[in-house]
This record gives C-alpha cells, sequence and structure tokens, in this order.
C-alpha cells in the first residue's frame, strides 16, 4: 500500500427466475472441467492474503499456523512481506536484536523457507516482496552503483549588467552535472494555503510563493567555465542589460545517491545487512541487478530456490516509496539526447515542477515543492520539455521492471509482478505491459470503476492473464472494515477487468515487541484491515473467499472482450481521477477501458473484421476526444486502423494538443490527423453528444445490451476459446436492477453461482433474430451474477426442455411471515487482562430471550453491548401453513452488516450471498404443520471491543491513538431488521 497514496485517501437464484434449490439444475457431480474448477478453483486462482510479517524474530510455528489458516478460510496463500515497520510517525520504537533479525539474515532465511515449505505441504501458492517493507530495495554496500539517485539544486541571482565570480552554490554536495543560467523576464509573487493538518492539529498556514519566467533563448551552459575546485568566473558580457530582462539566475544542479531508506538500521550496524534497506535506482538494469544480486547471494540457496520454483508466484515489487526532489539516474542525460536531440541540463529548473516526489504528509497538508518555481516563455511555460523528461524517465523506467521481469522468469521460473508507475511522473499506461502481472491498488485508485479502467486497457491489449488488486485498504478504518465493504471494493475492480485480488492484509498473530492484542497492526492503527484469527469473524471467511476465487477462475480465462477502447494520453497519468464523465455508455450497457497511442506498438495490435486486436480484447470502435494529446506514431496507428474499417468517433473535434518539444511532430501530426477526417469510418460528433448514440447509428452495439429500465449495470466479458464458452460476469452498482440483458451469444446459456459453486441451465431466455441471446436479470444492489454461454454442453446439468418468458418461470408467493421470538447468545471476543498477551482473547457469553421484529443493534437491544464485538447466534422457529405450497425462501430482508451463516433444522444452508441474503430452504423444511428451528450466526468487526482502550493500544511501541487520535462511534453490530419466510407454488415453464 502507497504511504503516498494512505492520507489521500452471487446467489444467482436472485438473478435467475429458477430457485437455485432445485435438483434439475444442480451442478452434478462429475468430471466436467468446467464444474470441478468452478467449484474448487486451483490454489492460484484464489485470492492472497498480503502476509505481514514484522521481522524476522517471528515464531516459525505462529508464522506456518496463519498461513495454514489463511488457507482454511479460502486462500490460495499468501504475499510474504516483511514490513519491518518500526518508527512509523516518525515515532522511535524499541526494535529486536537487529543484528540477528534483519532482512538477508539467516533468521530470515529461515522465514523464508518455512514460508515456502509451509505452502507446499498444504498445496498453496505464495507471493514473495523482493525487498522489506515495499520492496523498493534491499540491504546494499554504500557505494554500490545501483542505489536511488536525486539531485540537488542551487541558484544565485545576478544583476544585470554584472558577472559571477567565486565558488559555485551548492559546490561539494554532490556531483555536479550542469551549471547553467537564464534571463528572467518575469516575477510573480503570490501565496498559497497549506490546510490544516488532521494527523497533528496544526492549523491552516498562508505560505509566500513566486513564478518566475525565464528567457528560453537565454538559456546557457557554464560548466566548462569551472574550475576544479568549483570556483567560476562569468564575466560581464554574459549577463547584459535589456528590455524586459529583470535578473539573471544561475543554477547549479548535482546528483547524489538518496540513501532514501526502506527499511531502518539497528542502533550499531556491524555491516550493511545490519544497516537497513535502500531503495534501488528505479530507472536502470544496474538498480535491478542490485536486487537481484542480493537475492542471489544471500536468499537463493539450493533447496529455497526448489522450493520457489515450485510453490512460487510471483515476485513482487510494492508502490514506488522513494522521496526525490527529482527522479533521476546518470544514464538519463545522454539518453534524453539520444532520444530527443537536444541537452536536457539546461532545463532542470523547469523539471522541477509537477515531479518531484516529497514527504507523504507535506503532499498532503504543504505546499508541495520549493518557494520558488521557474517557468519559461514558451507558449506551453516549457511543459513539452516537462513531456520529453517524463518520456525518458519512462523508457527508463522499463528496463528497470525488464531486468527484474528477466531475472524472475529465468532464475526462478515465476513472473513478476509490480505496482507499476505509482507515484512517479511518468505515462503509465505506457508501463503497465513491462511487466507479467500489472498490479494497482483501491485505495490508491479510490475504488473507482472508471480509474481501474485506465490501468486495465493495456494489461488486457498485452494479453496479461492476471491483472492484481492490493484490495481493502481503508484509512482509519482499522478493525472496522466490513464483509460486504471489502466485497464491494472487490466487485468494482472485478467489474472494471481485475481479476486477482490480494487482500490488505494478514498481520502475524503471534506475541510481539511492545505489541498489544489484538495482534500486530501495520501502520500503527491508520489503514484498515488486520484480517485473521483474532477477528470474529475469521470463522465465515471461507464463503466470501471462495466467492472470490470462484469468480477468479472465471475472470482469469481465456481473453477479455471488450466493445470500446478509449484514446488517453498523458505524460503524467492521472489514475485516481476518472477520465470519462458522462453515464451514458454504462447505461447503453457498453464495456470499455483506455489505452494511451504508446500501446499500439504492442505485438499483435491490428485491425481485422473491423475490431482492434482481434485475438485480445476485439475492441468494436475507438473514441478520441478533442482534447486529447497527441504523439505522431499515436496519430499515424489511428489512421491506419480507421483505413482497415475500425469505427472512430471523435467527439469534439478533431485534437490539437502535442506531446513532446519535437518540431517535426508538431507540424506533422496536423497532417495526418486531417486525412482522418475523409475516411468513412470516422464519425465526427460534438462534445453535448451521446458516444453511446453515436456508436448505435453506426451499429457498433454492446456485447451485452441493456433493456430498459436497466443502471449502473457492468460487465466484464471473457472468451474462452478452448472450452467454447463465454463468461460474463454482471455487476448491479449500488442500486438494484430487475430487466433483460441481450447477449451476443448464441451458446447454451448457464448461471454460474460464485458463492454456491453450482452450475445451473437457464431456463428463461429468448433468441433475438439476430443470433443473440436476451436473459431476465434480477440483482440487488452491489449483488453479481455470472453467465456462461457453452458450444458444448456441460455434462451433468440437464437442460431445460423449452425455453420461456421470464414471467411464466417465476415462482409465485402464496404466503409470507415475519419471523419473531428471537432467543439470542452472544459470544463475547474480550481483551485479555495482560493487553501484552496477542493471543489471550477472553471470551464471554451475554443472552437474550424473546426479541421481537424488527431485530436492532446490539446496542438497542441493551446498552452494555454497545462495546461489544463477538459472533451472535439467533434462534427462532416457524411452520409453514399451506399444503399446496412448492416450498419456501428464507429472506434477510435488511442488509448484512458483516458476515452471517444460517441453518434450518441443524442443516447448514448454502452461503449466503451478503448482497442479498436470500435462499430455498425448500429441502431443509419438515413437512407442514411440523415446527423447524432456524439458526443464524453473524459475526462483528472487532472495533467496538477496542474503543475502551484504544489509547493503550499499541505496535511494536507506537500508540494506536498516535496514528488515529479520535475514537469513533461504536459500530451497529448483530442481526438487524426483518426476516422472513416466504411460501411459493411454481408455475411450469
Amino acid at each position: 500500500m502507497s504511504k503516498i497514496a494512505f492520507a489521500l485517501v452471487l446467489v444467482l437464484a436472485a438473478a435467475s427466475a429458477y430457485p437455485a434449490s432445485q435438483a434439475s439444475e444442480r451442478a452434478a457431480t462429475g468430471t466436467d472441467p468446467r464444474l470441478s474448477t468452478f467449484a474448487d478453483p486451483p490454489a492460484r486462482v484464489r485470492p492472497r492474503f498480503r502476509y505481514w510479517v514484522p521481522d524476522a524474530s517471528v515464531d516459525l510455528e505462529t508464522l506456518q499456523q496463519d498461513i495454514v489458516s489463511a488457507s482454511s478460510v479460502g486462500a490460495g496463500g499468501v504475499e510474504l512481506l516483511g514490513i519491518y515497520d518500526y518508527g512509523f510517525f516518525g515515532v522511535p520504537t524499541p526494535i529486536p536484536d537487529w543484528d540477528t533479525y534483519a532482512w538477508g539474515t539467516p533468521a530470515w532465511q529461515a522465514v523464508l523457507k518455512r514460508a515456502l515449505q509451509t505452502h507446499k505441504d498444504h498445496n498453496l501458492s505464495m507471493d514473495f516482496a523482493i525487498g522489506p517493507s515495499y520492496g523498493q530495495g534491499v540491504p546494499v554496500e554504500p557505494d554500490s552503483q545501483g542505489l536511488a539517485w536525486d539531485i540537488k539544486f542551487f541558484n544565485a541571482t545576478i544583476t544585470p549588467g554584472n558577472g559571477f565570480t567565486g565558488v559555485i552554490p551548492g559546490w561539494g554536495t554532490g556531483q555536479l552535472i550542469g551549471l547553467t543560467s537564464a534571463a528572467v523576464t518575469s516575477v510573480v509573487h503570490y501565496n498559497v494555503t497549506a490546510p490544516s493538518n488532521p494527523l497533528t492539529g496544526a492549523p491552516a498556514t498562508i505560505v509566500g510563493k513566486v513564478n518566475y519566467t525565464l528567457a528560453s533563448s537565454s538559456l546557457k551552459d557554464h560548466t566548462a567555465a569551472l574550475s576544479s575546485n568549483g570556483e567560476a568566473n562569468l564575466v560581464n558580457d554574459l549577463f547584459p542589460t535589456g528590455s524586459g530582462i529583470e535578473q539573471y539566475r544561475l543554477f547549479a544542479t548535482y546528483i547524489y545517491h538518496s540513501y532514501t531508506r526502506a527499511t531502518a538500521a539497528g542502533p550499531n550496524p556491524q555491516n550493511f545487512i545490519q544497516n537497513g534497506s535502500f531503495a534501488v535506482d528505479h530507472f536502470s538494469a544496474t538498480g535491478a541487478q542490485t536486487t537481484t544480486d542480493f537475492w542471489d547471494q544471500y536468499l537463493l540457496f539450493n533447496d529455497t530456490t526448489a522450493l520457489l520454483k515450485e510453490v512460487g508466484n510471483f515476485a513482487w515489487e510494492d508502490s514506488t516509496e522513494i522521496n526525490s526532489l527529482l527522479y533521476w539516474t546518470p544514464a538519463l542525460p545522454q539518453t534524453f539526447e539520444d532520444q530527443h536531440g537536444y541537452d536536457i541540463i539546461p532545463y532542470i529548473p523547469v523539471l522541477l515542477n509537477g515531479n518531484n516526489v516529497n514527504d507523504v504528509v507535506a503532499l498532503l497538508y504543504e505546499p508541495t515543492g520549493p518557494p520558488e518555481f521557474f517557468w519559461l516563455d514558451e507558449s506551453d511555460s516549457g511543459f513539452s520539455h516537462i513531456d520529453d523528461y517524463r518520456s525518458t524517465l519512462g523508457s527508463l523506467y522499463a528496463e528497470y521492471l525488464g531486468a527484474l521481469k528477466s531475472w524472475s522468469n529465468q532464475r526462478l521460473g515465476l513472473n513478476f509482478s509490480a505496482q507499476v508507475g505509482y507515484n512517479m511522473p511518468m505515462d503509465v499506461l505506457a508501463q503497465v505491459p513491462d511487466v507479467d502481472a500489472p498490479e494497482l491498488e483501491s485505495l490508491g485508485f479510490q475504488r473507482i470503476i472508471d480509474n481501474y479502467r485506465q490501468y486495465v486497457g493495456p494489461a488486457n491489449l498485452a494479453g496479461k492473464r492476471v491483472i492484481s488488486d492490493e484490495v481493502g485498504a481503508v484509512q482509519g478504518g482499522v478493525y472496522q472494515l466490513t464483509m460486504p465493504e471489502l466485497l464491494w471494493d472487490i466487485k468494482r475492480a472485478f467489474a472494471a477487468g481485475v481479476n486477482q485480488m490480494v487482500i490488505h492484509g494478514l498481520p502475524y498473530s503471534g506475541n510481539f515487541s511492545n505489541t498489544t492484542w489484538p495482534s500486530f497492526t501495520t501502520f500503527s492503527y491508520l489503514f484498515a484491515e488486520m484480517h485473521g484469527p483474532h477477528q470474529p469473524a475469521w470463522r465465515h471467511y471461507s464463503n466470501s473467499l471462495n466467492f472470490i476465487g470462484r469468480s477468479q477462475s472465471i475472470l482469469q480465462s481465456g481473453v477479455p472482450k471488450r466493445d470500446l477502447a478509449i484514446y488517453q494520453k498523458d505524460s503524467k497519468s492521472g489514475l485516481t481521477t476518472p477520465k470519462y464523465f458522462s453515464d451514458d455508455l454504462v447505461r447503453a450497457g457498453y464495456a470499455y477501458e483506455y489505452l494511451s497511442p504508446d500501446n499500439f506498438a504492442l505485438p499483435e495490435v491490428h485491425v481485422a473484421d473491423g475490431s482492434l486486436s482481434p485475438n485480445g480484447p476485439a475492441y468494436k470502435a475507438m473514441l478520441l476526444r478533442g482534447n486529447d494529446s497527441m504523439t505522431l506514431f499515436g496519430a499515424q496507428k489511428l489512421v491506419e486502423y480507421a483505413q482497415a474499417g475500425l469505427p472512430i468517433i471523435v467527439q469534439g473535434g478533431i485534437p490539437t494538443k502535442v506531446i513532446g518539444s519535437n518540431a517535426n511532430e508538431k507540424s506533422e501530426i496536423p497532417k495526418v490527423l486531417g486525412s482522418l477526417t475523409a475516411l468513412p469510418s470516422i464519425h465526427q460528433i460534438s462534445w453535448t453528444d451521446s458516444v453511446a448514440e453515436a456508436l448505435q447509428k453506426v451499429n457498433v452495439q454492446p456485447r451485452a445490451l441493456l433493456g430498459s429500465g436497466m443502471n449502473s449495470i457492468y460487465t466484464n466479458w471473457r472468451r474462452d476459446a478452448e472450452a467454447g464458452t463465454d463468461y460474463i460476469y454482471v455487476y448491479s452498482d449500488n442500486t438494484a436492477n430487475a430487466g433483460t440483458i441481450t447477449f451476443q451469444s448464441k451458446g447454451t446459456p448457464y448461471y454460474f453461482d460464485a458463492w454456491t459453486g453450482n452450475v445451473s441451465a437457464i431456463a428463461n431466455y429468448t433468441r433475438t433474430s439476430d443470433g443473440r441471446t436476451s436473459i431476465y436479470i434480477n440483482l440487488a444492489g452491489n449483488q453479481t451474477t455470472i453467465v456462461g454461454f457453452t458450444e458444448s454442453q456441460i455434462s451433468g446439468i440437464r437442460l431445460p426442455s423449452s425455453t420461456s418468458s421470464p414471467a411464466k418461470c417465476q415462482p409465485t408467493t402464496t404466503t409470507t411471515q415475519t419471523l419473531t421470538n428471537w432467543n439470542l447468545t452472544i459470544t463475547e471476543f474480550a481483551p485479555p487482562t495482560d493487553l501484552l498477551n496477542v493471543q489471550g482473547t477472553i471470551y464471554k457469553n451475554h443472552s437474550f430471550t424473546s426479541l421481537s421484529s424488527p431485530l436492532q443493534s446490539w446496542s438497542s437491544i441493551s446498552s452494555s453491548m454497545t462495546n461489544v464485538s463477538g459472533i451472535g447466534t439467533y434462534t427462532t422457529t416457524f411452520t409453514l401453513t399451506s399444503a399446496s405450497s412448492s416450498g419456501a425462501f428464507v429472506d434477510f430482508t435488511s442488509p448484512i452488516y458483516h458476515t452471517i451463516h444460517a441453518s434450518v433444522n441443524n442443516r447448514p444452508l448454502p452461503p449466503l450471498d451478503l448482497a442479498h441474503a436470500r435462499a430455498d430452504i425448500t429441502e431443509y423444511l419438515n413437512p407442514v404443520g411440523q415446527v423447524n428451528l432456524l439458526t443464524v450466526e453473524v459475526a462483528t468487526p472487532l472495533y467496538n471491543e477496542l474503543r475502551p482502550i484504544w489509547y493503550q493500544l499499541r505496535t511494536v511501541g507506537v500508540l494506536a491513538g498516535h496514528a488515529v487520535p479520535v475514537v469513533l462511534p461504536a459500530q451497529e453490530n448483530g442481526l438487524n431488521g426483518i426476516v422472513e419466510v416466504e411460501e411459493y407454488v411454481r408455475a411450469a415453464c
């Protein structure tokens, strides 16, 4: 999880007219791989937990138990990360013996080996960070050339008509890379308001800033005039007086190893391994080799290497957390000149605008950057040179990623995953294809589907089988995250095309230095969530994790298919902001994603049969907008695609903005784009016109066409050509939907129930005259369904004899009764007397009888339950009233707060969809007139239990109240609202 992002902060019966409990529609036990793989997905496609190990002093038996426990609730393994989270928020913390337990020591080797062996013993699959903390660096000798670089920037004012004599500014602070000067033609003073800091309570302040405009024609390089002792004698004639010149500035720029720490050091390090970990150069193969050399020398012993090859999944790096004034590497100037044809050094003053990465808190609560800002008198203020710098930086970053990918592939036979481009000034869409499995994070992407689509598009175009998500991080929500909230996060990512969840996170569950109950808590209590056996709901997790795993087994099969590609080029991607603001495409059912023109260079990206990348996403059309930024390559490709017959909707006119400073491109791009308008596949519309309507006018229909009245429905289409199956994940975001979806498929339709693992044939569908299939879909808000169309029947499932209308197949409710007279037993998970006993939870029982309907939160039942967390077991009885009933449903009409399990007559019901907990209970019932027992078990997050002791909680010595000083109101807990039993009669279909 990004510290820079931290403060920014299928019950398918409900979707089908047929109740899922009917035996004729249930998946029969058999060997059809579509059944077995879906019902019980292999470990590699199941979700994983990011497993936070505090350091190598942990108990290996407890570590093994944590991994096995994660497996027991449906995870496919863990993502092993030695977090070494000491001194968070700058608070000094006592640490164990660093000489013994640093990352890379024999003790850490034992942690790595035990984790791998546990995965092997339990048929699991393990991801692992390539370094401690965020994986961005390793222990390294201080003179290593592979360490991260930064610049130091100094300047001096020269009055026009005067010269400069003496030692230049900043001499001795690093390796000089340039001494330049420029005439200042404008000086503008202004104020910036720094907002109040909620973490420290610091009030808002007013900070003065200055903008200087430099004459581009006056930029001069004086490096050759410098003596060996840093003195320069620059004569007056170099700085003449002139109209409009207010002053001159002399700029001195140095590079140096920033020694940005990934982890802290021991108090008296005797060698570099005991000296913590430093970030490596992320813009050279040398930086990558610094990491891989450490692995080769200190971690990859024969048995460990063999285990990694056997059970390893992804070598992985988290978001880039390298504070820098300006990202740099020694090869950058020459690479820049090779690519752009001019010297970058004189433009460094301008590059400091929008490319620096400062301290996290400063990014949020103080104006970023120095008090002085330098711009050029060019028409774009010099942004074209910033574009060029970012382009070169991206190409150098690709070298770094490529080296790590090659090492992972060739040395270990594994894939490499990374949170590509995070916090870096570059076109992230261009870099996403550079790793095997690109990963995003829901926190930084703000859980917004349109944001996800910007990252997912290039990955799909590049044919990446896995697109990962670090999911479930919530600022300020530690021990409060509910399962419906986590699933909402996950379902939105699935809807956008993400298909692998790494849940944030699972902390080491054992006792640890100066750490209190309930467990070691990363980031000093600032972020959710701390999943694991200390949570009351842990025993219920398997239902949801199996749902995630089954969904992922579908979404990682075959290849994605999309309707529309949206052209998107930025020199610096802003992935936290939506780029398409109308809802017309979603309302019509179009599935779209974004592509950078850099992605057009990927192999097999061509147009055939009217679609772009026919063997991949097979986009039916492209959207180009008048405010897009163009490259010559991108413009040429658009013309090529249009000539080949790809429909291109041009909204708001032909773009005129050009990325970069290349004069030839600036003159050629308008000529190339000018030829677009004459092509028959180009369709121009105004800014106010609907893109969806324009697509329909040129007969580009969505693969999943929504019927009238359907809102906020998202589809993710996968085509598995080998199995001859189309899978469509359907998600109803936040609102209920009932209506018809017409799918571009004429295969045999099935429902794949990711909650139960059942596969059932669909009875209520109709064929359209053009070979499409219309299906009635009924979804609650935030509910999903998966529809599959197969070219060959799934063995073991009886097909309906005929299709019919949705209304005819609907069961008719004959009687509805509201259940009341509930008994409740709460098993409280209370803190131990000694809070340092992390595993000392005390369990207390509380009983309540004759609770009426509607049920209320525990605090409303008794004020003594306000600060109670745990498991509540509810029981009541009911009888069926109608002998003519075909069966009955149980319906939990109110939202489920966290998790739920239910049984009828002591027979467990199948997993309940938390978005709409409703199930057919026919086969569990006693005969009409006999009493039936309903038992419902719900669990809570742990937060209410922590509220009274919040200011006593600490992790590695840091108090919870230091990170989150405000205790929030108690959460509502328990089973709430009305529970109904609905008797029904089924009409023949």
